[in-house]
C-alpha cells in the first residue's frame, strides 16, 4: 500500500495504490517492473474507481500501459509516460459514456444543471506547465438545464500554446452552437463563433444559478481577432422574446466591437411594441474588467428613451399592472470608468398607472429628474384618493459610492379606494439625516383616519424580514373614526400610536393601539371584545404586536 501522494505530491491527487512487480537497480538509481491496481482514487473532487494499469520506472520516468479505470457509468483505457525530473509527459486517453456531469467537475464548474454522455478521445504532450492536448469527441446527447442537447462534436487541438478549432458543433434545443478557428504560437486570432435559434433559458440553470431566470431566442455571430494581448472582437446580437425573470420584451438587438482597450456600441436596441430604448458609445475595457488601465479611455455612452413609455414600468413593478404615458428623455454617461458623470435628464408628463389593490388610477403623474455631472434632482407629482403625492429631492456620488442625499415626500389623499384601504391618508415624510442619529434615512408621520382597514395576509407573512438597511423614525397616529374590518375574521374601531425607530431590517417598534368595541371570528362563531389592545415593542426586531383581548 502506497501512498499516491507521496508519488505525485503537490498534485491534489489522493489514494492507496497497491503495487507488485519486480524491483532492480540500485539503491541511487532503482527500477520497477509490474502492475498498480486501486480501488478509487480522487483528483480533486474527482473519484476514479477500479484503476489498473501495467507500470514501469527506470530514470525518473513513470510509464504505464494497459490502464483502465471507471468513473461512475464512463469507462477509459489509457496509456502514457511522465517525466519526474523534467516534467514531460505523453500518452492518450480513450473514454466511451463519460458524462458531462463530471467534465464539468473536473474542470472545476458547477454541474447540477447538466448531463449527457460523449466518447473519444485525446493525446496529451508537453509538460505539466506547458501541456498539448488533441482532443475529439462525439455528443450523444443530454440536456443543458431544461433545453435537450443534441448529437455534436468537438474536435480540437491545443499545442505549443496554438489553439486550433478545428470543429465545434453542438445542437441545443431547436437551435445551434458552433465555433471554429484558430490561435497561432506567438498569439495571432482568428476565431469564429455563432448561435442561432438557440434558447437561453438553460445558461443560467447550468451555471448554478438558481435565483436567476432568462429567456430568448438568440441568434449571434463573433469574430475574433488581433492578439493574444490585444484581442480584437466584432459582434452581434439578436435575441428575439428576450426575458430577464417576469420582464418580457419583443426583441433586443446588439452591434459592438473591443479594439485597443475600447469597448464600440454601434448600435443597442430594446423595443416592445412601439416603444423603444437604445444607446451607442464607448466604453474602457476597464469597465468590465474592473481594473485600473493607463490606456482606459473616458466613457462616452448616450442613452435615449424618447421612443419610451411608462408601460415599461409594468414590467419592472408587480404591483403595477398598467401605465401609459410617453417618456422623454436622454442622458449621457461621460468620466472615468471608475467615477462616471451623469448628464441630461428623464421626464414624464401626464402619465398614468393602475396597480393591483388600487381601485382607481394613479393620475397624472409628471416627473422629472435631472443629472448634473456627480448630481441628480428629482420632482414629482401623482394625483390619486381625491389628493395627491408630491415628491422631491437630490443626491449626489462619488465613485459608485453615494454620497450626500437628501428629499421629502407628501401625500394627502381624503378618499383612497383601495382592497386593503379606503378612507383619509396624509404623511409628511424627509430623506435625510434623521435626528438623535446623525446618519442619513427616511423620518415623518404617517396619520390615518375616517378609514376602513384590512390586513393582507401576505404583509404579516413578510414582517421583519427586510433585507433593506434603510434608517428609519416613523409615527403612525391611529386617530378617529378607524375602523378595522374583515367579514370573515374581525370588525374592530381602533386608536393610538405606532413608533418605528432604527434600521429597517431590524427596527425597535413601540406604541399601543386600543380598541374602543369590536367583534372578531373563530371558526365562524363570532365573539364580543370587552377589552382588546396591541402593544409593540415587547419582541425585539418584529413588526408584529403582542395582542390581549378578552
Amino acid at each position: 500500500d502506497i501512498s499516491i501522494e507521496r508519488l505525485l505530491p503537490g498534485k491534489d491527487v489522493k489514494g492507496i495504490v497497491s503495487m507488485n512487480g519486480k524491483v532492480s537497480g540500485t539503491f541511487d538509481s532503482p527500477a520497477f517492473d509490474g502492475t498498480a491496481s486501486t480501488r478509487s482514487i480522487t483528483i480533486g473532487d474527482n473519484i476514479l474507481r477500479d484503476v489498473s494499469t501495467g507500470i514501469h520506472y527506470k530514470d525518473n520516468v513513470v510509464t504505464i500501459d494497459e490502464g483502465s479505470f471507471r468513473q461512475k457509468q464512463g469507462t477509459f483505457q489509457w496509456k502514457g509516460s511522465y517525466n519526474l525530473s523534467s516534467g514531460a509527459l505523453g500518452g492518450y486517453l480513450n473514454f466511451n459514456g463519460w458524462n458531462i456531469k463530471n467534465i464539468m467537475t473536473l474542470l472545476k464548474q458547477p454541474s447540477d444543471g447538466v448531463d449527457g454522455t460523449v466518447e473519444g478521445g485525446m493525446r496529451i504532450s508537453g509538460t505539466l506547465d506547458n501541456p498539448s492536448v488533441d482532443f475529439k469527441a462525439h455528443v450523444l446527447g443530454g440536456h443543458l438545464g431544461d433545453a435537450v442537447l443534441g448529437e455534436g462534436d468537438i474536435d480540437f487541438s491545443y499545442m505549443n500554446r496554438a489553439l486550433s478549432i478545428r470543429k465545434f458543433y453542438i445542437p441545443i434545443g431547436e437551435g445551434v452552437l458552433a465555433a471554429q478557428g484558430h490561435m497561432t504560437t506567438d498569439g495571432t486570432l482568428n476565431i469564429q463563433a455563432a448561435a442561432r435559434d438557440m434558447d437561453v433559458s438553460w445558461v443560467p440553470q447550468a451555471l448554478g444559478k438558481k435565483d436567476m431566470s432568462i429567456g430568448g431566442k438568440l441568434t449571434a455571430a463573433l469574430n475574433l481577432t488581433g492578439s493574444r494581448d490585444n484581442p480584437v472582437a466584432d459582434l452581434s446580437v439578436g435575441v428575439d422574446q428576450p426575458r430577464y425573470g417576469d420582464i418580457a420584451f419583443d426583441s433586443f438587438c446588439l452591434m459592438a466591437n473591443a479594439a485597443n482597450h475600447v469597448v464600440t456600441l454601434q448600435n443597442a436596441l430594446l423595443s416592445r411594441g412601439t416603444y423603444r430604448a437604445s444607446m451607442k458609445g464607448t466604453r474602457p475595457v476597464s469597465l468590465f474588467t474592473r481594473n485600473a488601465d493607463e490606456k482606459a479611455v473616458p466613457m462616452d455612452l448616450d442613452i435615449n428613451l424618447d421612443q419610451a413609455d411608462m408601460n415599461m414600468l409594468a414590467l419592472f413593478a408587480k404591483p403595477v399592472t398598467s401605465a401609459s404615458g410617453p417618456i422623454q428623455g436622454h442622458v449621457k454617461v461621460a468620466g472615468s470608468w471608475d467615477n462616471p458623470m451623469l448628464l441630461g435628464g428623464i421626464n414624464v408628463k401626464d402619465g398614468a398607472l393602475t396597480l393591483q389593490t388600487l381601485n382607481e388610477p394613479v393620475q397624472p403623474i409628471n416627473l422629472a429628474v435631472t443629472f448634473s455631472g456627480y448630481t441628480a434632482a428629482l420632482a414629482g407629482s401623482a394625483s390619486f384618493g381625491g389628493g395627491s403625492l408630491t415628491t422631491k429631492g437630490n443626491l449626489s456620488w462619488d465613485h459608485y459610492k453615494l454620497g450626500q442625499y437628501n428629499g421629502e415626500l407628501h401625500i394627502h389623499t381624503p378618499s383612497i379606494n383601495d382592497t386593503y384601504y379606503k378612507g383619509s391618508l396624509d404623511g409628511d415624510f424627509t430623506l435625510g439625516e434623521v435626528a438623535g442619529f446623525q446618519k442619513p434615512g427616511i423620518e415623518g408621520t404617517l396619520k390615518i383616519q375616517n378609514a376602513v382597514m384590512d390586513i393582507p395576509f401576505a404583509l404579516l407573512g413578510d414582517s421583519g424580514n427586510s433585507s433593506i438597511d434603510l434608517l428609519t423614525k416613523i409615527n403612525v397616529q391611529v386617530g378617529d373614526n378607524v375602523r378595522l374590518y374583515n367579514s370573515a375574521l374581525y370588525d374592530m374601531t381602533i386608536h393610538g400610536n405606532i413608533g418605528m425607530i432604527g434600521p429597517l431590517s431590524e427596527p425597535v417598534m413601540s406604541g399601543r393601539v386600543n380598541v374602543d368595541k369590536g367583534t372578531v371570528k373563530i371558526n365562524t362563531t363570532e365573539f364580543k371584545m370587552d377589552q382588546a389592545n396591541a402593544v409593540w415593542g415587547e419582541e425585539v426586531g418584529s413588526f408584529l404586536p403582542s395582542i390581549h383581548a378578552k
